[in-house]
């Protein structure tokens, strides 16, 4: 039998005796973070304290489980949904994961598909064939789905058609 022996190098092992009050800081506001319940709610606040410790800084920001607000360029490379976390977490906005609107105008866009604007101004277009039956005025519900995709569907309804936020 072959053993395998990893050895660590030094810079890894944490150093307690050298503890700062700025660590001490951190490790309280993320034992902050670990007592919240929502899994949503403690990323967001794990993100923000991390973003609080910069690695060049010692000092945390002025509130650690606050993050400041994000700019383009710390946005810049994310995925799309640890960027959209990022700005709600330093908006401090909860996500939405449905909007409830009335058609405003319908107008068709291709053979078979749709451009809704809503009575809050956004504009959604169907993405794939359907025979949902849409007009002007109809009460509508669009949910957030898998992979960033969202449906449309008729208040009440059952069916509902896939769509994307043109505006």
């Amino acid at each position: 039998m072959r053993t395998i022996v990893y050895f660590w190098p030094v810079y890894f092992l944490p150093t307690f005796a050298s503890a700062t009050p700025a660590d001490e800081t951190f490790v309280s506001a993320v034992l902050d973070c670990k007592s919240l319940s929502s899994a949503d709610e403690r990323l967001a606040c794990y993100d923000g304290v991390v973003d609080a410790y910069s690695v060049n800084s010692a000092e945390p920001a002025a509130n650690p489980t606050e993050s400041a607000a994000i700019d383009a360029e710390t946005l810049f490379g994310m995925s799309q949904v640890a960027a959209q976390r990022a700005l709600e977490a330093s908006t401090g906005r909860e996500q939405v994961d449905r909007v409830e609107a009335t058609i405003v105008t319908l107008t068709a866009v291709a053979p078979n598909k749709v451009a809704v604007v809503l009575d809050n101004g956004q504009i959604w277009r169907q993405t794939t064939t359907s025979s949902l039956k849409l007009a002007e005025g109809d009460d509508i519900v669009i949910r957030r789905r898998s992979l960033g995709s969202h449906t449309l569907q008729k208040a009440g309804a059952a069916r509902s058609m896939k769509v994307k936020r043109v505006e």
